[in-house]
């Protein structure tokens, strides 16, 4: 091992043979064989190319990939019973290194499309022959290929996975033999309280029909827009017209045709008045011509996503100027990090961690949230019947004393001299 080595992060050893095969296509021969048509795929392949679902969805996968995550002790354990180091650092290795394919961004933007397309994230977890129960890879499983297998008492025995020559049986983690690669599924309730995956529930299944709106306006504007061959014409006539007149505008109109014998030549009228009106919905009246707005907002709210943050048009962004930031917290506090962060720390805790730790999600990076943290902070300053770690603890900061009296040097870690009591200590501290 040389110097340099111990700077570097090592990948986890995996076996090739945990890759799965891919489910939609057979890879042996130099022409991939299709075994199941695009058609009877469900639809979130198709919402995808749909111009304000992709915004949402990509909005959510980007922003949840923005985001470190760690595993550490967890505190909620004794002291003695949390995961020793070694096991602390083999999970870092893990999640900073997930497989041999993806990224950790990339890893966790594809977590995050399954999330809201399907409202569940299937994948695969590789176990190490040496330590049979340290994971070393995380691979995705494609949702609609992938189905439970449950005991009479609606327990997990094992997965399903793929179709024909490629369908592979995984066990779960409880059924999984030491150093034996298993599946897990992190996955939202249906309303009876089951795990039942074809009646999940998801934002994708809720915009059916907003969605299809957008795209008959859409078709609509194509078909109607200026200079569109299907322009139509039609002649009005005041009542004092003759039917001589009426000839001699007919004649007009034949005989000035392009390449026609009366091409260029110019029809004069007396007494009277001829108009020619274009029956073109042209964009000049983009907007009461396709009110998009209204469904977009409908998709958007549905994907738990702040109007501004999208930007749905020029007077949108002069009205949602003001509160840009509000919508920006609202986004993290309200959908990110209940919908998204703690569903995928628990499950992965569950799926890869060992009794006494924990998988997190580095939130100290996220500028929105450290914001309201220092907003609180400043707040509850001004509070005088609660001690300084306590205020700490609320405002998601790390103790300042090590609970014994200790101050805990921000450097070293360690305890270094006694903490003294502050004015804003507790009023039955100072009562006595």
């Amino acid at each position: 091992m040389g110097i340099f080595d111990y700077f570097t992060k090592k990948a986890p050893d995996r076996k090739p043979s945990e890759q799965p095969a891919s489910p939609v296509a057979v890879w042996g021969s130099s022409t991939p064989l299709q075994t199941v048509s695009y058609m009877e795929s469900i639809a979130a392949e198709v919402a995808l190319k749909h111009p304000i679902i992709f915004r949402c969805l990509h909005k959510l996968g980007s922003t949840v990939s923005s985001v470190d995550w760690y595993a550490e002790e967890d505190p909620s354990v004794p002291k003695a019973e949390q995961a020793n180091q070694r096991s602390i650092k083999a999970i870092n290795a893990l999640l900073q290194s997930p497989n041999d394919v993806m990224t950790r961004q990339a890893l966790l933007y594809w977590m995050a499309l399954n999330f809201a397309c399907y409202g569940r994230v299937p994948f695969k977890v590789g176990v190490s022959p040496i330590a049979p129960y340290l994971p070393t890879g995380i691979y995705p499983l494609t949702a609609r290929y992938f189905s439970a297998k449950r005991d009479a008492k609606g327990m997990v025995t094992e997965y399903e996975y793929g179709s024909g020559i490629n369908k592979e049986i995984i066990p779960s983690k409880q059924k999984a033999k030491p150093g034996q690669s298993y599946a897990y599924e992190i996955l939202r309730p249906n309303l009876d309280g089951t795990f039942e995956s074809r009646n999940n529930v998801h934002p994708l299944g809720a915009i059916g029909l907003p969605s299809q709106i957008v795209s008959l306006l859409l078709q609509r504007a194509v078909d109607t827009a200026a200079g569109h061959p299907n322009s139509k014409y039609i002649i009005v006539a005041e009542k004092t017209l003759t039917t001589q007149q009426k000839d001699k505008i007919k004649e007009q109109i034949d005989k000035t045709s392009t390449a026609g014998e009366g091409s260029g030549q110019v029809l004069f009228l007396y007494n009277t008045r001829v108009d020619v009106v274009k029956l073109d919905n042209g964009l000049e009246d983009i907007h009461s011509k396709m009110p998009l707005d209204d469904m977009s907002r409908q998709i958007v709210g549905a994907f738990g996503i702040p109007i501004a943050l999208i930007g749905l048009g020029g007077a949108d962004a002069a009205k949602f100027a003001h509160n840009y930031t509000e919508s920006r917290r609202s986004f993290w506090e309200d959908t990110l990090t209940p919908e998204y962060f703690v569903p995928f720390a628990t499950g992965l805790t569950m799926a890869l961690c060992p009794f006494g730790s924990r998988v997190c999600f580095d939130y100290d990076e996220i500028q929105a949230i450290a914001d309201i943290r220092i907003e609180n902070a400043a707040k509850l300053s001004k509070v005088n019947f609660l001690t300084r770690d306590e205020k700490r603890a609320m405002t998601g900061f790390e103790p300042m004393t090590d609970g014994t009296g200790g101050v805990i040097d921000a450097t070293t870690g360690s305890s270094a001299i006694a903490d003294t009591p502050s004015q804003e200590g507790r009023s039955e501290e100072r009562i006595q």
